[in-house]
């Protein structure tokens, strides 16, 4: 117990002696909402320092602890950070403070003068499909599928009425529709279904890319098999369709042999 009393207050000295000489600074960003895997550029500025005969640093902080440190060079007025292939968990409160003393990042716990808040976007998010109707499809059938994200995660995630969201079959895309925010659904119908349209399915939607909502008709959680069945009576149609067309051959090539033998007697009996 003492040895837990003595480390915290060892740390709150620590803290307290480094907050003396940790000055808030001014940090700009033209940057609000960013999707994943993009860059976010800060600019840090020591307000009010003054000119100084030594260079300072600066450190970028999130929610009030220190991330990063730059040494300003004498001739700097400001610093640029940089944060590369954001993730979600980037979101936050950023700010710029400054010391004359070069101290870790993560032992600063104080924030600037202003702060920035970043909301990162998710790139895309994996989404529940489901056929509508009965499972089992054949030929020339017209078949529908529909993907489904929770609301409150996609509601988070996106300012838009309408989203892009895309279906793939066997890990490719082959077709991309509007996605509702509001009924956080898509469909897709697949026309007059092939042999070709069996497979894996599965959707995905992307929340950072808006489809304007006059133009709403235009790898999820699961993937769904979609086998088409041969359809027997249109092979039969067909097949009746053949025989009948050679049965109607065969009719007219037998009228026309018979017209040739009767021409052909009636020669010789004009010979004769």
């Amino acid at each position: 117990m003492k040895a837990i009393i003595i480390f915290v207050c060892l740390f709150t000295n620590r803290v307290t002696s480094q907050s003396a000489d940790v000055f808030p600074g001014k940090i700009f960003s033209s940057h609000k909402n960013i999707s994943e895997g993009s860059e976010i550029i800060f600019k840090c500025s020591p307000h009010g320092s003054g000119k100084s005969s030594t260079s300072l640093y600066l450190y970028l902080c999130k929610d009030g602890q220190g991330i990063q440190r730059k040494r300003q060079k004498q001739d700097q007025t400001d610093i640029i950070f940089t944060v590369n292939s954001v993730k979600l968990y980037d979101s936050g409160n950023y700010s710029c403070v400054y010391s004359p003393k070069g101290y870790e990042p993560s032992n600063i716990f104080k924030s600037g003068s202003n702060t920035f808040a970043i909301l990162v976007k998710a790139a895309f998010l994996p989404a529940q499909i489901s056929m509508v109707g009965s499972s089992t499809v054949t030929e020339g059938d017209i078949f529908e599928l529909q993907c489904t994200v929770d609301a409150n995660m996609v509601q988070k995630h996106t300012e838009c009425t309408h989203i892009r969201s895309y279906l793939m079959r066997n890990n490719t895309v082959v077709r991309m529709e509007a996605f509702s925010i509001k009924d956080t659904k898509a469909t897709f119908a697949i026309q007059d279904a092939t042999l070709r349209d069996s497979g894996q399915y599965s959707c995905v939607v992307f929340p950072s890319r808006c489809v304007r909502e006059e133009d709403a008709k235009f790898r999820g959680n699961n993937t769904l098999t979609v086998h088409v069945e041969e359809n027997v009576s249109y092979w039969g149609v067909v097949g009746m369709g053949l025989l009948s067309t050679l049965m109607i051959l065969f009719f007219f090539l037998f009228i026309i042999v018979k017209q040739r033998q009767i021409f052909t007697g009636k020669y010789r009996f004009h010979q004769k």
